[in-house]
């Protein structure tokens, strides 16, 4: 059994793991330096980096927040430099993929790296029914399977560490740009006076939920949610990842046209 579990970044998701680890009898404890997940984790979250990175083997970053994953591995806590009985390190959020292959290079080698990008949302994550990708060795990898089973629905290894994360951006482009295209055919289907649920049940007939953005952190499940800032946010920010993973010589003008258009995009209730 994996021992001296610790979940550093958003306490949303790392209570809701916790959780669910310690109904496994699972023990796991939070890094928590704004002080804001004591209760939902059960006491299990800690301000304090010295007490968390005592005895600290496996540690699961999920923060979506470049800087945030950085200040925790190498600047602030840096508990990748100062964690001395630290073997594994897993990135379970969505960033650039430049950013977290670099990491390889950043961390000693007697470190495990694995990326485990996931999609769903809360609810979702709360009663284990994520879909996580992974990056990474592969014995070390089917070492994490005890932690990852009550976690997720379905897991899926892409290759060496930092595949995952190029998979997992590649897939919510696909998503965005759907969505993006999808709210701008029924603004034109509004103009024509269609609608908007006749619209939306051919659209389900054809290509099933297309637009439900389910796989982007943290939106709602339904059908088309409405437009609002954070999810706009999100949905640039798979754009702008998919420019990050973007091969030497290949055309940008499809992603470009598609960053336009999302930014553009004016919030709508649907009904």
């Amino acid at each position: 059994m994996v021992q001296g579990i610790g979940v550093a970044g958003n306490m949303r998701i790392a209570s809701a793991w916790i959780r669910l680890w310690n109904e496994e009898g699972i023990r796991a404890r939070a890094f928590d330096p704004r002080g804001i997940a004591a209760s939902a984790s059960g006491g299990t979250a800690t301000q304090d980096a010295d007490s968390f990175r005592n005895g600290l083997n496996t540690l699961f970053v999920c923060t979506d927040d470049l800087l945030e994953c950085e200040n925790l591995l190498i600047d602030g806590p840096a508990f990748a430099r100062t964690a001395p009985d630290l073997d594994t390190i897993v990135i379970a959020a969505t960033l650039p993929p430049r950013f977290v292959k670099a990491l390889r290079g950043r961390i000693r080698p007697q470190i495990t790296l694995i990326d485990a990008p996931w999609s769903g949302t809360m609810r979702m994550a709360q009663r284990g029914a994520l879909t996580m990708l992974l990056g990474g060795p592969s014995d070390a990898v089917i070492a994490l399977t005890p932690l990852l089973a009550p976690l997720t629905s379905a897991t899926e290894r892409m290759g060496a560490f930092g595949s995952a994360m190029a998979a997992k951006v590649m897939k919510d482009f696909l998503a965005a740009s759907s969505t993006a295209m999808t709210r701008l055919a029924l603004d034109w289907a509004q103009a024509q006076g269609i609608e908007e649920r006749r619209l939306l049940n051919v659209i389900e007939a054809a290509r099933g939920s297309i637009a439900s953005g389910a796989d982007l952190p943290d939106h709602n499940p339904q059908i088309m949610p409405q437009l609002s800032e954070g999810v706009m946010a999100a949905l640039v920010k798979e754009v702008e990842c998919a420019f990050d993973a973007a091969l030497t010589g290949a055309s940008l003008t499809p992603p470009g046209a598609l960053r336009h258009v999302v930014t553009a995009a004016r919030g709508r209730p649907l009904h």
